[in-house]
């Protein structure tokens, strides 16, 4: 689609416990504001030890600017984590 662009991302919860309220965002580079709107298949997630979720968003390249499109991961016992999308960094 002309002016968006998709990213699917598969979440596994590798650890012994519940990774509770697993929250996904675009964000306009590294450690920078979320691009909004981001829309997501679904998000603030609960992962049972060894589940897997596959979840995808559509996000605006409009408003990234000369940013690269970073997703982060974090939940409420879930440490941060932040990745590049694609080939673009």
């Amino acid at each position: 689609r002309g002016g968006e662009d998709t990213v699917h991302v598969t979440l596994v919860n590798r650890g012994p416990t519940l990774a509770f309220s697993v929250h996904l965002r675009v964000l306009k580079g590294k450690g920078g504001p979320e691009l909004i709107p981001t829309f997501w298949t679904d998000n603030f997630l609960e992962l049972l030890p060894g589940e897997t979720q596959d979840v995808t968003a559509t996000y605006s390249l409009r408003g990234l600017g000369a940013s690269q499109p970073v997703v982060s991961v974090e939940g409420w016992n879930v440490a941060r984590k932040e990745q590049g999308i694609g080939n673009r960094e």
